[in-house]
């Protein structure tokens, strides 16, 4: 199985581009968490809000995908790293080594 990331900046077609592909190539997209996650709430985003969806985003990376050669990432924790800076201007301790420690195929920024 490949495991394919696109990253990048909010509106820049990630979304797009990984629907493309995995139609293209049978494959199987994994979402963006973080969109409906967000959307879905009733009161601002909290750090902890954040978390979940970064914890999120990681077990979607761990699962495995049966039968599938290709698997496209719509975004990673790079960008979820990024969102707790700025925002919070904290970072959870775990999340460097996932982003260091996840070992995709390619990645289109």
């Amino acid at each position: 199985m490949k495991r394919i990331l696109v990253t990048g900046p909010e509106s820049s077609g990630k979304t797009e581009l990984v629907n493309w592909l995995a139609k293209r190539l049978n494959g199987e997209v994994v979402e963006e968490y973080a969109r409906a996650y967000v959307e879905g709430l009733e009161a601002p985003y909290t750090v902890d809000d954040v978390e979940h969806i970064a914890e999120h985003q990681l077990q979607s990376y761990k699962r495995d995908f049966p039968g599938k050669e290709w698997v496209f990432f719509d975004t990673w924790l790079i960008i979820t790293r990024v969102w707790f800076d700025v925002v919070f201007s904290a970072v959870p301790a775990w999340l460097d080594g996932a982003i260091r420690d996840a070992n995709f195929d390619l990645v289109l920024l």
